[in-house]
């Protein structure tokens, strides 16, 4: 298992048994060695048991607090968001323009 997950594993255990997780699986660089503290994230499949019609919005929604969790959304830099909004996004947004206008 992965050393994030390891660390977080009751959390996600319990998560998974309040949204009803059949099987947890990591695939990508995580799984496969390549995995860059820093750079990488871990990507998950979830299989989740049967559920009662109606219930699969509410349950797969229910289950982003995973996300949060594995990848620490709640611990959003916010100096860093707005410097990437002010700063990188303007450039981004003229280098697409540019290729998009190639002919």
């Amino acid at each position: 298992m992965h050393p994030e997950l390891m660390r977080r594993r009751s959390e996600i255990e319990r998560l998974c048994r309040q949204f009803r997780v059949r099987r947890l699986g990591l695939f990508d660089s995580a799984a496969t060695g390549g995995f860059r503290p820093g750079e990488s994230d871990l990507d998950l499949l979830v299989e989740f048991e049967p559920l009662p019609a109606g219930t699969y919005a509410d349950t797969y929604f229910g289950l982003l607090d995973l996300n949060i969790l594995i990848h620490g959304y709640a611990n959003v830099d916010d100096k860093l968001v707005w410097d990437v909004a002010e700063t990188k996004l303007p450039v981004l947004r003229r280098e697409a323009d540019v290729l998009l206008n190639e002919p």
